[in-house]
């Protein structure tokens, strides 16, 4: 069942005792939060579709009420259960990805937890622009290597370093997800990435040309229609400055207790 800010607790599962926490609720600036379990739920949602049926809207639980859409039957992801039993909308790397025009001038911050590809054929793109070489990216490329930015700029990690969730085998597995995010300086095209960690994997680097989101964005795929990613998204957060790390970690613990994740594989966030 949910508490409040989202945070479920599934008996059998080991967090039936875990306060609930605000997550992005906790936060100011919130310009876009996208998350599976208000699908059916949202302000702006249609009726929720079936489990693996067509989805066409994805409502935006921010106050700017943004859904991402899909109109055309044949690039509509679908509407799966994931880790955990929780909800997740499943892109199938060939063809689906949904777009909606989102605003978030730099400084800002994206964190999206997400199982992505390993070693995908092609560059994957989870989220990037409609076109617009302003539009920060996040994308797997073929060696499995994930990289943020609008080019091959900073790479916080690879796919194969997963979250392992509590009560799961040890052994990292494709169906495990990711927490990734990257910030904005809005200076100068700089910015941090993060990997299933609270801190940044490296210091302050160029990420080219980028000064926030503007226009339209796309999720599971690039360009509306380009790099398709086969991959499942549980939640995408945008905020309108770069987080602290009071606020990442606020943010990390609402996803890790949310989703039953247990420690980091690399040890950097537990």
């Amino acid at each position: 069942m949910a508490g409040l800010g989202g945070v479920h607790t599934r008996p059998g599962w080991g967090n039936e005792g875990v306060a609930p926490l605000a997550g992005p609720r906790a936060l100011s600036g919130v310009q876009l939060w996208l998350d599976a379990d208000a699908i059916g739920n949202g302000p702006t949602a249609t009726a929720s579709p079936v489990r693996t049926g067509k989805l066409s809207s994805w409502p935006d639980n921010s106050l700017n009420q943004t859904p991402f859409v899909q109109n055309t039957a044949a690039n509509q992801p679908t509407f799966q259960r994931g880790i955990n039993e929780h909800p997740c909308v499943r892109f199938d790397g060939t063809a689906s990805y949904m777009t909606a025009t989102v605003a978030a001038t730099a400084p800002c911050s994206i964190f999206v937890v997400a199982t992505l590809p390993v070693a995908p054929s092609a560059a994957s793109s989870l989220l990037g622009s409609n076109g617009a070489s302003v539009t920060p990216r996040i994308y797997v490329d073929t060696d499995s290597s994930v990289y943020v930015g609008n080019g091959a700029n900073l790479k916080p990690g690879t796919t194969t370093t997963k979250l392992i969730p509590w009560g799961s085998s040890t052994v990292a597995g494709t169906q495990y997800p990711s927490i990734v995010g990257l910030d904005i300086t809005g200076a100068g095209g700089t910015g941090n990435d993060y990997y299933n960690s609270t801190t940044p994997t490296h210091a302050l680097g160029t990420i080219t040309g980028n000064t926030g989101f503007s226009g339209v964005m796309t999720i599971g795929a690039d360009n509306a229609g380009a790099n398709f990613c086969a991959c499942d998204i549980y939640e995408l957060v945008i905020l309108d400055h770069q987080l602290t790390l009071s606020e990442r970690t606020t943010l990390f613990t609402y996803f890790a207790q949310k989703y039953n994740l247990g420690p980091v594989v690399t040890g950097a966030f537990v």
